[in-house]
């Protein structure tokens, strides 16, 4: 299962180029890892790691065309975190998001926990051109600190291949405004199937039992 999780990661950072432009000051713009591409956050960390990671679970998803598959955002031990800001890319020939809020104009992707928003900041989808642009801020102006989800969206699969889901910005900042260092950071990947009786399958991050 490892081999199979480092050969699917490495197929994201070695395959897909992502160009971004008009980037904000202060962006964050981060390149996948070599080889693997209330007020506070869930105390315990899911993953037996003690990173600040930012990590899709599941890492991996194989669907069959039409399918369906939730992904979850993690990030884990963070600290003194009041905001966040993510850009997440995918291929939007092979793979569409649901839109997690029929009642509000758009595609929009279902809030997380970490931090904690009364109503996210910008939550937006671009199913024409693959782009998922989210952003949280604690609504209380305390930061939190530990692990939690940061947001989760459904993907379908459309057509036979694959898509990344890439990081392509990742903004922290503190309650005073200040920019956080960057976290370590893993890529997903949607591999499909054209076969109509293929069962799903997703595979879990570095860590998870």
């Amino acid at each position: 299962m490892i081999l199979i999780v480092l050969l699917a990661l490495t197929l994201v950072t070695t395959g897909c180029e992502q160009t971004t432009t008009g980037e904000m000051p202060g962006t964050y713009r981060v390149n996948a890892l070599p080889g693997v591409s209330t007020d506070s956050l869930s105390p315990t960390p899911p993953a037996n790691h003690t990173l600040r990671l930012l990590r899709p679970e599941p890492t991996v998803a194989a669907l069959a065309v039409g399918e369906l598959c939730t992904t979850q955002i993690w990030l884990d031990n963070a600290q003194e975190l009041y905001s966040i800001e993510l850009v997440i890319a995918f291929d939007p020939l092979y793979v569409s998001v649901v839109d997690a809020d029929p009642f509000t104009p758009g595609v929009q992707v279902s809030a997380g926990t970490a931090p904690m928003p009364n109503q996210p900041v910008i939550n937006e989808v671009d199913n024409n051109t693959g782009v998922i642009r989210y952003k949280a801020v604690q609504p209380t102006g305390r930061p939190g600190s530990g692990s939690g989800i940061v947001l989760s969206f459904t993907a379908q699969a459309l057509h036979s291949g694959g898509s990344p889901l890439r990081f392509t910005s990742i903004v922290l900042q503190d309650a005073s405004g200040n920019v956080l260092p960057a976290p370590e950071f893993v890529d997903g990947l949607v591999l499909i199937n054209s076969q109509g009786d293929e069962t799903t399958h997703c595979i879990g991050t570095v860590g998870s039992s």
